[in-house]
């Protein structure tokens, strides 16, 4: 009978890699993937809040093209000088 080669490895390996490495790679790709998806989520939450402040601000800027060019900063004038006039007429008793 022959006896077994003391050459022979113990587990399994691929590409020259064994069992232990295997697993030491696999927890690194699982690690880099757990930390690529805490990124990503903390990306698109921050792209969500400038796309908010973006939205905020062209509608701040369309209100105020509306305010100046469609007369509402005149109507604006003349109400307060009629109001202004008004509230000089009242007594200050009143």
């Amino acid at each position: 009978m022959s006896q077994p080669s003391s050459k022979r490895r113990v587990g399994l390996s691929f590409l020259n890699i064994s069992e232990a490495g295997w697993s030491f790679l696999s927890s690194i790709v699982a690690v880099l993937t757990f930390v690529s998806a805490i990124g990503g989520i903390f990306w698109a939450v921050f792209e969500y809040i400038e796309k908010k402040e973006m939205d905020r601000t062209k509608y701040t800027l369309t209100l105020i093209e509306t305010w100046e060019t469609q007369g509402y900063r005149q109507a604006y004038g003349e109400l307060r000088q009629f109001y202004s006039t008004f509230l000089e007429t009242i007594p200050v008793g009143d």
